[in-house]
């Protein structure tokens, strides 16, 4: 209800990723990557389901969800309602976030997921082939929730790390991922003109509030997501992405 409250103007986005070290047979892959849906109640489940369906449409090979899905423990049946769709149509993957253990228990959040579908990756390894590729995705969800994954010394042919945060971005690059996936700083939700975001919970402060960075070999996407605690974002829109890897970005 606050003027100029951009909550709900999500916007559904394409980003092309150049990886220098990608096979032939993996270029164009895809990826939606959203997160941070915070499922409390204030945005309705039929919003949810408009936002899920802007995935769906997206058509990619499969699905990464970052965290921080739900605040209400009594909103858990959204879970399996609303990604069993996405489920059925793509691999779906996810990790959990800080929220997602402040009010219920973890092993609830992770028993609807899979009732919908969904895999979990948090403190795991997992790999799949496409096109004769052997895809590797490696999921971290600390500092909240467990460890770091064994990740087997296998040379896969697309490393992908999963984690709630960016502060996770010196762990990808040590195990020399070729890209990490991220949410939680929100884009800072509030972002003041010629300043940009005032503050992320974020160990490098904003930083990696949102948007793509190289280090090390290591690219890093970090969504603003979707959601919120508090319902407000001035600036800073909701976001889905499809992520599409190529080895050379035409000029």
């Amino acid at each position: 209800r606050l003027s100029g409250n951009e909550i709900r103007k999500l916007e559904v986005n394409l980003k092309l990723i150049q990886l220098d070290r990608l096979p032939p047979q993996l270029d164009g892959f895809t990826i939606t990557h959203f997160s941070d849906l915070h499922f409390t109640g204030i945005l309705t489940k039929q919003y949810f389901q408009w936002v899920f369906q802007k995935a769906l449409d997206l058509e990619s090979d499969i699905i990464v969800v970052t965290g921080d899905i739900i605040d209400n423990p009594q909103l858990l049946p959204w879970v399996i309602d609303l990604f069993t769709p996405l489920a059925a149509a793509s691999r779906c993957y996810y990790v959990l976030g800080n929220h997602d253990i402040r009010n219920l228990d973890p092993g609830l959040v992770r028993e609807a997921l899979a009732t919908a579908g969904c895999h979990d990756l948090g403190g795991k390894t997992t790999t799949f082939d496409h096109h004769h590729c052997q895809i590797q995705l490696s999921g971290n969800e600390q500092p909240w929730i467990g460890h770091a994954p064994v990740i087997p010394d296998v040379n896969g042919d697309l490393h992908i790390g999963v984690a709630h945060t960016p502060d996770m971005f010196y762990w990808a690059q040590e195990n020399n991922m070729h890209l990490l996936l991220a949410g939680h700083a929100h884009g800072g939700q509030i972002r003041i003109p010629l300043m940009g975001p005032v503050v992320t919970p974020s160990l490098h402060g904003v930083r990696y509030a949102s948007g793509v960075f190289y280090q090390r070999s290591t690219m890093m996407h970090v969504t603003r997501g979707i959601g919120g605690l508090q319902s407000v974002r001035y600036r800073c829109l909701p976001e889905i992405t499809q992520l599409k890897i190529c080895r050379q970005i035409g000029t």
